[in-house]
């Protein structure tokens, strides 16, 4: 079944991400070798079957570094996203069905408004953008309202998109203002998960830039999504830029 690399790599590494037993770090570190070991298609095939501990794993490990990352922020940790996150692309390159069926709908959104927030790094909000196209190219026509909203939004400087609940920015879709009366819980407030720093350096047009990467990921990753019905490839393709 599996190729390119020893076959007891494999099965270490396979048994080691799938041990509940082990520390979500410890499995992270053994599904990205999985990553590297395996074709793409008996990728699909390993995430197709353990999908709930896959996105445990990535959920679990996210959740443990943003809270370290409010703390310190350093070069290692920075490294650790960028690790973390290779994982969520994955997640959403080789499950596009579940994906297109709201599989984790909520917990998806809720990560990648913390992506691309705009008080992130421009790295990292470009990192949101790329994501958030590869979402919205396996929901199709299964997003909601709010999706589509947001991705009238990336670029920045464009007018207040009109939507039913009024002039919408990207801001204040990610911070939806409530009127306290009208809410018994409100959502606690979305932060930026890398904050800019002093010094970083930010194109001067910003609107150019951010309209640059938006184009060039709708275009590019469409045939990076597995799906079994290849004609989903197109249509995600066609569903973005139909918006």
């Amino acid at each position: 079944m599996f190729s390119r690399k020893p076959h007891g790599d494999v099965k270490k590494s396979t048994q080691k991400v799938l041990d509940p037993k082990k520390d979500v770090l410890t499995r992270l570190k053994h599904l990205r070798a999985l990553l590297d070991i395996l074709e793409r298609s008996e990728l699909k095939q390993f995430f197709e079957i353990n999908y709930s501990q896959i996105y445990f794993i990535f959920f679990e490990n996210l959740c443990t570094l943003e809270s370290s990352l409010k703390q310190k922020g350093n070069k290692s940790q920075r490294e650790e996203l960028d690790s973390i996150l290779f994982v969520f692309e994955k997640i959403l390159q080789l499950l596009p069905e579940k994906i297109n069926n709201r599989w984790q709908f909520h917990s998806i959104g809720s990560i990648l408004k913390k992506l691309l927030h705009t008080g992130n790094s421009v790295k990292i909000r470009c990192e949101g953008i790329r994501l958030f196209l590869l979402w919205l190219q396996a929901l199709q026509e299964n997003s909601s309202d709010e999706q589509l909203t947001l991705f009238a939004c990336l670029v920045p400087g464009f007018p207040a998109v009109s939507s039913r609940i009024g002039p919408c920015t990207l801001d204040t879709l990610i911070n939806p203002s409530y009127n306290i009366s009208d809410v018994k819980v409100a959502a606690e407030d979305i932060t930026p998960l890398l904050p800019s720093v002093l010094g970083e350096k930010i194109s001067e047009d910003q609107t150019s830039y951010i309209l640059q990467i938006v184009l060039k990921y709708m275009v590019i990753q469409a045939a990076s999504l597995e799906w079994k019905n290849k004609e989903k490839q197109e249509s995600g393709f066609k569903f973005l830029f139909a918006l």
